[in-house]
């Protein structure tokens, strides 16, 4: 079978650290792809690191325009938000300001975030880590502009903000699916999905709900899933310090925490962040037994 796999760095399989930078950025092993790949099937890669939803249905949708009879579509979501970006998200990660931020040292970063006053700015109509992404982006038919930053002035509006873009998504991959008379396959990755608003879209079929929910069933993901830095600036310079968002950080730091923590070494090691090989296989019997009912 031919199989489009997409989706931000989840897709990518299990990550490691880079020798010479320590740094978590090295794959480590190719995961589902390569599962899929060692079982006979043939592959495209729709997949690329720090990528909001939109620009990975846009990549997908260059996959399907590219190549023909495509059989299914794997689709790892990611974290609503990321349809907005900081615009010096790399000064904040810079060395000045203690290095990248490991999860475990949040507090830390919340109080140098403070202590040094760094401003954070969004970028208008941009939807991923990298420039060029814009051009892609272009394909899916949906403008970010920066009034979604400014109208972020309660961890309520970032609830609500999170919602739209996810549906916003979900109504650009009912559209991509429609138009190519295909179904896409979706995994809880660093986002969340929501089942109630998939419940709208025929075309879109839930997979896993959360991977993280998946293999630790007594863990409680909060409504805002992500393990990555981007928003976190986000509110930290839009969003009052309330009960509501005080209690959101403490819930994503208990979660940092956990995934740094030999409880989640089994499947989210070694580099605390993304599944590992052993959650990919998992997850590729899964997706296996689930398309072959079909």
């Amino acid at each position: 079978m031919k199989i489009i796999v997409a989706g931000d760095s989840w897709a990518k399989g299990e990550w490691d650290k880079n020798s010479r930078t320590n740094e978590n950025n090295v794959v480590a092993h190719g995961g589902l792809q390569q599962y899929l790949t060692e079982d006979g099937h043939e592959v495209i890669d729709a997949s690329l690191g720090g990528q909001s939803n939109l620009a990975i249905l846009s990549l997908i949708r260059q996959k399907l325009d590219a190549n023909e009879n495509i059989d299914y579509i794997f689709m790892f979501q990611t974290d609503p938000m990321r349809e907005i970006i900081v615009q010096n998200f790399s000064d904040i990660n810079s060395n000045k300001y203690g290095g990248r931020t490991e999860s475990f040292n949040l507090w830390k970063k919340i109080g140098s975030l403070i202590e040094n006053n760094i401003p954070i700015k969004p970028i208008t109509s941009s939807i991923g880590s990298r420039p060029d992404s814009q051009e892609i982006w272009k394909t899916v038919g949906f403008n970010i502009d920066s009034k979604h930053y400014i109208d972020l002035k309660s961890y309520t509006d970032v609830i609500d903000k999170n919602q739209y873009f996810l549906e916003q998504a979900y109504i650009a991959a009912q559209q991509i699916a429609e138009t190519f008379d295909k179904k896409i396959y979706l995994i809880g990755g660093l986002g969340k999905l929501n089942l109630r608003l998939l419940e709208k879209y025929d075309r879109l079929v839930p997979v896993v709900e959360s991977l993280l929910e998946y293999f630790y069933p007594n863990l409680d993901a909060p409504e805002l899933t992500s393990l990555n830095s981007y928003w976190r600036q986000i509110l930290l310079d839009r969003v009052d310090f309330n009960k509501e968002s005080i209690d959101y950080f403490y819930r994503q730091y208990e979660l940092d925490l956990l995934m740094q923590s030999q409880m989640c070494r089994e499947y989210f090691w070694p580099d605390g962040t993304h599944p590992n090989r052993k959650a990919h296989k998992i997850l590729y019997e899964k997706l296996i037994k689930k398309i072959t009912k079909l």
